[in-house]
């Protein structure tokens, strides 16, 4: 008979075979009542993995770095923000509790090819970040990134997100930077969502810009070109609704062309370093993030999601079934979520062809008692077949 630990470790490493072999999104991690070990066992049926052991596949991997999972006390709350794309388990290198360092995460990110001048003041902004009291969150890139680790406290926290396996440091020539990381007085830690052994591509580098943005609980934009690794990240946090900052450009050759772009569309807050991110910390979470916080509660799938014009929830019953939540009224045309004062929810189920049907609507500015008038109607609704 298995115990409980048995059977957490088969979910476990059930969890670890699907990342290696499939995506969240094609077997609905994301869904209530989601099983690891049963999708494990539909993705096998037709035999093309017989010869793929979970569970010593990741004894071993876990030599190099180990596997957390929804339901542990270090999973990272915020890849929730993910949806679909929300991992099975993320690879951890280090000793430090990571709950700790992900309360006050502010991701510094920009260019690989970085000015010299990018490169002091993301230095600048590593050491504002952890005199708040903060967590510097970056990769180890060359340029801006890698430049934000360094200028933190030695003393501090600091998270890096790498898109290969931990079993090697990427950049290979970073490997110092990260052993000072994993131990160093501050007890950082080394995240990836790829199993040890796996290689970097373009897919995990956009892949791992996207989590470093749900990781983090502020962004600062130091400097960013347009398409690149650092403007996915800087995109990635407007959607999850991450307060957003770029640095003031201080160019006219281009190497700010991200900062100029998402300041002048009002995307992000323009700054002039870090500590207005580190204010950011110390706001009360905005309705949208309360109102995330109640559905999860009740295990209802929910996470931001946004558009230029307007930003919404998400909530997915299940493959083919979601609900979209606005603010107000479902049209009005913004760039902060929600307006400063509560003026009710409006919920419509999203059909095939752009037709909705309004499950919801209120004009309560009793933000309390309206959300939760909302939750339980949100809990009907996804519990409907």
């Amino acid at each position: 008979m298995n115990t409980p630990t048995d059977q957490r470790l088969n979910e476990r490493a059930a969890r670890a075979a699907l990342a290696t072999h499939t995506t969240p999104a094609e077997v609905g991690a994301h869904l209530p009542g989601f099983d690891a070990a049963a999708a494990w066992s539909q993705l096998t049926g037709n035999g093309r993995l017989r010869h793929f052991h979970p569970i010593p596949a990741l004894k071993a991997a876990q030599e190099s770095a180990r596997f957390v999972i929804p339901g542990d006390e270090d999973w990272p709350e915020g890849l929730h923000d993910l949806g679909p794309a929300c991992p099975f388990g993320v690879w951890v290198r280090g000793t430090a509790p990571l709950r700790p360092l992900l309360k006050r995460t502010v991701a510094l990110v920009g260019s690989r090819a970085a000015t010299p001048a990018a490169v002091r003041e993301a230095q600048a902004c590593g050491y504002d970040v952890s005199a708040g009291g903060g967590t510097v969150l970056a990769s180890l890139a060359f340029g801006v990134e890698s430049a934000a680790h360094r200028g933190a406290g030695i003393d501090s926290g600091r998270l890096a997100v790498i898109p290969r396996g931990l079993d090697r440091c990427f950049p290979r020539a970073q490997e110092a930077l990260m052993r000072n990381i994993l131990t160093g007085p501050g007890r950082g830690a080394v995240i990836s969502l790829y199993a040890p052994g796996t290689e970097p591509t373009a897919l995990t580098l956009a892949a791992s810009a996207d989590v470093t943005a749900a990781l983090a609980r502020a962004v600062v934009l130091v400097e960013g070109i347009h398409r690149s690794a650092s403007m996915q990240a800087a995109e990635a946090a407007q959607r999850m609704q991450r307060p957003l900052f770029a640095l003031l450009p201080r160019d006219d050759d281009g190497y700010s062309s991200g900062n100029t772009r998402l300041i002048v569309t009002g995307r992000a807050k323009p700054c002039q370093d870090a500590r207005a991110a580190i204010a950011a910390l110390e706001e009360v979470p905005h309705a949208a993030a309360e109102l995330v916080t109640a559905l999860r509660a009740q295990q209802v799938t929910a996470w931001p999601d946004a558009s230029p014009l307007a930003q919404w929830i998400t909530v997915q019953a299940d493959c083919h079934r979601r609900l979209r939540i606005t603010a107000g009224h479902p049209n009005t045309q913004r760039t902060n979520y929600p307006p400063a004062e509560h003026s009710g929810w409006h919920a419509a189920e999203l059909a095939s062809g752009g037709i909705s049907r309004t499950v919801y609507r209120s004009a309560s500015t009793d933000l309390t008692a309206d959300t939760a008038a909302l939750v339980s109607v949100v809990r009907q609704w996804a519990a409907q077949t």
